[in-house]
C-alpha cells in the first residue's frame, strides 16, 4: 500500500518561524518593489533594502542620514513623524517627495512602525515606504480635467446667461428710446412716463445683473470681507421685510414670525445678501396667489433663519448645482434670473460660518434654512468669500 504524507495546513507556515529562514526573508526584501528601511534613533539607516537603489537610484547606505533625499520641504514633518513613533510606540502613515539620486522627485506613502527590542524599549523605526509617484499624478490630472470642464461649462454658462438676460433689457431700452424719439410729439404725459420708467427699471436690472457678476469676481479675487457687528438680528430682519413688501408683485405676501431678540454679532452686508436672495427668489419662483414667509428663531447655539414659500419647488436633480454660478432650473420657464443668487447666498453664509440646506418638492414649494453662530469675534475678519 501506497501512503501519502499527511497535508499541513497553510497557516503552519505563519506559525512556525523556522519555515521562514533567512535565505527566504532575504530573497523577500530583494524582489519586493516596496521600500524597506530600518531607522535607528539617531536617524541613520541600519538596512535599506535593494529596491531603493531599483526604484530611486539610491544606494540608501548603512550608516547613511535617512532624511538625506527626503525633500527639504518636507523634512522637518518627517523628522517630527519619526521622533513621535519613538516616543509614543504608535506607528504612523504618511506621505511625503523624495528626491532620486538623478534629481527626479519622487512621491511615497510610508507606514513607520516601531521595533521594540529585548526590554520592551523601542530601539527603531521600520518604515514601508511605496512609490505612488504615478498615481498621484493621475489623480492630479483627473482633477485638473474635471476643473478644466467645470470651468468650460461656466464659461459656457456665463454666455448663455448675458446673451438672454441683458437682451431684455436692452430692447425694452431701445424700444422705449425709439418710441420718445419718433413719437414724442403724439404722447401724452402718462404715457411718456411709462416709457421712462420702462428705461429706468431695465438699466436697474442690467445694473443688478452686473453687480452680482461683478460680486462673484471680486469674491474670486478675495476682496470680500467679514466684518461682523453686535446688533439686533430680529429687527434687522423686520426691517428689511418692510423694505420688501413696496415691492411685492399683485397676489404675493410677506409674512414674518421673528423671535429673535438677543444681540448677536452678525455682517449687515453678508446677511442682506443673503436673506435678501432667497426672499427674492421665493417671490419669484412663487405661484399667485402666495405667501412667502421669513422666521428667525434660536435653535441651540445658533440663530436660525428659513426661507419659507409655496412655488415651483426645485426638482431632485437639480440638487447637487443648486448653488453652481449661473446654473439655473430646468423648470423656471421665463422667469427671468441670472443663476447667481444662490450662489451669492451659499458664500455669504459659508463666510458667517453658517449652513444652509434645502427642502424641497416640485410643486410644493422650498424651504431654505440658513444657521448661524449667535456670536462672533467682532474682530474676525477674511480675506475671501470662498
Amino acid at each position: 500500500m501506497t501512503t501519502h504524507p499527511t497535508a499541513q495546513p497553510v497557516t503552519s507556515a505563519v506559525t512556525n518561524p523556522s519555515v521562514f529562514s533567512p535565505d527566504i526573508t532575504t530573497l523577500v526584501l530583494e524582489t519586493i518593489e516596496e521600500l524597506v528601511v530600518l531607522i535607528d534613533r539617531h536617524g541613520h539607516r541600519i538596512y535599506a533594502s535593494p529596491s531603493y537603489q531599483r526604484v530611486l537610484g539610491d544606494s540608501a547606505a548603512a550608516g547613511s542620514d535617512s532624511l538625506a533625499s527626503v525633500h527639504p520641504d518636507d523634512r522637518e514633518r518627517i523628522r517630527e513623524l519619526l521622533a513621535e513613533v519613538f516616543r509614543t510606540g504608535q506607528g504612523q502613515r504618511t506621505e511625503y517627495r523624495y528626491v532620486a539620486a538623478d534629481g527626479r522627485r519622487r512621491i511615497v506613502e510610508s507606514q513607520s512602525t516601531p521595533v521594540r527590542s529585548t526590554d520592551n524599549s523601542i530601539s527603531h523605526v521600520l518604515v514601508v515606504s511605496r512609490d505612488v509617484t504615478e498615481t498621484r499624478e493621475r489623480a492630479s490630472k483627473a482633477r485638473a480635467f474635471d476643473r478644466e470642464r467645470e470651468v468650460s461649462e461656466l464659461k459656457s454658462r456665463f454666455i448663455t446667461m448675458t446673451s438672454h438676460e441683458f437682451r431684455t433689457p436692452l430692447a425694452t431700452i431701445l424700444s422705449s428710446i425709439e418710441l420718445i424719439e419718433h413719437y414724442s410729439d403724439r404722447l401724452v404725459e402718462g404715457e411718456r412716463q411709462e416709457l421712462i420708467d420702462a428705461i429706468r427699471n431695465s438699466v436697474q436690472r442690467a445694473t443688478t445683473m452686473l453687480d452680482d457678476i461683478l460680486l462673484i469676481g471680486k469674491a474670486d479675487a478675495g476682496r470680500v470681507e467679514f466684518h461682523p457687528e453686535p446688533g439686533d438680528l430680529g429687527g434687522f430682519c423686520t426691517r428689511l421685510l418692510d423694505e420688501l413688501r413696496p415691492l411685492l408683485p399683485a397676489g404675493v405676501a410677506l409674512e414674518s414670525r421673528i423671535e429673535l431678540s438677543d444681540t448677536i454679532c452678525f455682517d449687515r452686508k453678508l446677511m442682506r445678501l443673503t436673506l435678501s436672495n432667497l426672499i427674492s427668489n421665493a417671490i419669484k419662483y412663487s405661484v399667485v396667489p402666495a405667501v412667502v414667509t421669513l422666521e428667525a428663531k434660536r435653535c441651540g447655539t445658533q440663530a436660525q433663519l428659513v426661507v419659507r414659500d409655496a412655488g415651483i419647488g426645485i426638482p431632485e436633480e437639480e440638487m447637487p448645482r443648486l448653488f453652481s454660478s449661473f446654473h439655473r432650473g430646468a423648470n423656471v420657464g421665463n422667469r427671468p434670473g441670472t443663476g447667481l443668487g444662490l450662489t451669492i447666498v451659499k458664500r455669504a453664509v459659508d463666510l458667517q460660518g453658517g449652513t444652509i440646506t434645502v427642502d424641497s418638492q416640485v410643486g410644493i414649494g422650498s424651504v431654505f434654512t440658513v444657521s448661524v453662530p449667535e456670536a462672533f469675534p467682532v474682530a474676525q475678519k477674511s480675506s475671501s468669500i470662498f
